[in-house]
């Protein structure tokens, strides 16, 4: 097997040292944009709110010191080590010997560093989709479609991380052995993978799914109460119109009766007066006329129980990775010779195996209603407020 100096082989031409420059800046600008949101998440008071800033703390811890494994690994350079004399019968043994032992260490202590920018990116998405579901459960009106956008977001991202994690391991296995491993090995590592990623998408799928027919009930709810509203505004509005026309009746007639009484007033003054001026069969006879012509009378909850253990499991890895890293810092030159299987155990269990046990604890901590018979009641009651 040909090795070159920056650990690219014939069958893998592609090199873990000059990789690792660009995943470490990766891994420091995501580190950043999370210092920012957890300054964000300090104005916050919501109970979710406060549980998404205890990942992204976690994450923030993963990605600072994955951003410096990387940087570490760019420093290594095969070509100092055991340069035999150019042109010698033993050179060209020494150079693949030699850069082997070099690049072994190189891809071992990429393992966890690849490990861990995988599971801060999920992280990272994971606690963007709870502050998406928050969101879209409090904003007026509910929207249901945040919710799933950060659950899908969320599967997206561990399913492929995960597959991608898998090819990283696939690769490493082949170099530490010279690309002699056997077919079955690769085949239960891509299965145990696959597996993985399908778990981790029917739970994102189902509480995405009860997430998002919460909400929308709860959306179909509250337009029901705004059309309810509605109709009755409308009706006061009638009724307000009735009684102002009413209340005008009765004005009027209120009015008439006063213009009444005032000519009944008017009409006893004349006859008085009549009755003064004239003789008495003359106001007989004009207060019979005047009689003659008188005028008549007429008011959910969200489901953060995995985020914790999640948060958790992250800055175990954020501990575990690098101090397995600088532990290969203390072997020996040549443990790529014959590769230690508590070594290639450790890079396994760091690269691969926990970053996907971690990926799954969060597909299992996506954005759901809370276990509370009423919790579409409580929702609501919250809107109310």
């Amino acid at each position: 097997m040909r090795i070159d100096e920056m650990c690219a082989t014939e069958n893998n031409p592609w090199s873990i040292i000059s990789s690792s420059a660009t995943n470490s800046t990766l891994a420091g600008v995501l580190a950043a944009f999370l210092i920012a949101a957890i300054a964000v998440l300090f104005t916050k008071e919501h109970e979710a709110y406060v549980q998404t800033m205890s990942l992204f703390a976690s994450a923030l811890v993963v990605l600072a010191l994955d951003s410096y494994l990387f940087s570490h690994i760019t420093g290594i350079q095969p070509t100092v080590l055991r340069m035999p004399e150019l042109g010698t019968k033993e050179a060209e043994f020494l150079y693949d010997d030699t850069y082997l032992n070099a690049c072994a260490r190189a891809w071992t202590q990429g393992m966890p560093a690849s490990g861990m920018l995988a599971t801060g990116g999920v992280a990272v998405i994971a606690g963007l989709s709870w502050m998406l579901a928050i969101h879209g459960s409090t904003a007026r009106p509910v929207q249901p479609f945040l919710a799933q956008l950060g659950g899908w977001l969320t599967g997206v991202v561990i399913g492929t991380s995960t597959l991608l994690l898998t090819a990283t391991t696939i690769q490493y296995l082949e170099f530490l052995y010279k690309d002699d491993v056997n077919n079955w090995v690769e085949t239960l590592v891509w299965l145990g993978a696959l597996g993985a990623v399908v778990w981790a998408g029917g739970s994102i799928f189902c509480r995405t799914r009860k997430m998002s027919r919460t909400l929308k009930a709860a959306a179909a709810v509250e337009a029901a109460r705004k059309h309810a509203a509605l109709a009755e505004a409308a009706l006061r509005g009638v009724v307000r119109k009735a009684a102002q026309r009413k209340e005008a009746a009765r004005v009027a007639a209120v009015e008439a009766e006063v213009a009444r009484k005032k000519v009944r007033l008017a009409e006893v003054a004349l006859k008085e007066l009549v009755r003064k001026a004239a003789p008495r069969k003359e106001a007989e006879a004009n207060a019979a006329g005047c009689e003659g012509s008188g005028v008549s009378t007429t008011a959910f909850t969200l489901d953060m129980d995995l985020l914790k253990p999640a948060a958790v499991c992250i800055a175990g890895l954020a501990a575990v990775g690098p101090l397995f890293a600088g532990f290969l810092t203390r072997m020996s030159e040549d443990f790529a010779a014959e590769p230690d299987w508590r070594v290639l155990v450790a890079a396994l269990l760091t690269g691969l195996v926990f970053p996907v046990m971690i990926s799954i604890l969060i597909s299992l901590s996506v954005p759901s209603p809370g276990p509370r018979k009423h919790r579409l009641r409580n929702l609501l009651h919250r809107h109310d407020q």
